[in-house]
């Protein structure tokens, strides 16, 4: 029991490491806005892709 607890910790805290060392990693140049150079493709659960543009009309 005492080495699962110790192995939630630390994934836990590798996972916490990793996202704190992602969120400071800059932007690629030429990155900055991608959803504006973005035509499609056929990845629609992509946050750039153009469909999430559109308004459901009711």
């Amino acid at each position: 029991m005492i080495y699962a607890v110790l192995l939630f910790a630390v994934m836990g805290g590798i996972y916490a490491l990793l996202y704190y060392l992602n969120h400071k990693t800059p932007v690629p140049e030429g990155c900055e806005n991608a959803k504006a150079e973005c035509t499609g493709c056929r990845i629609t659960s992509c946050a750039n892709h153009p469909s999430h543009d559109l308004e459901e009309e009711r």
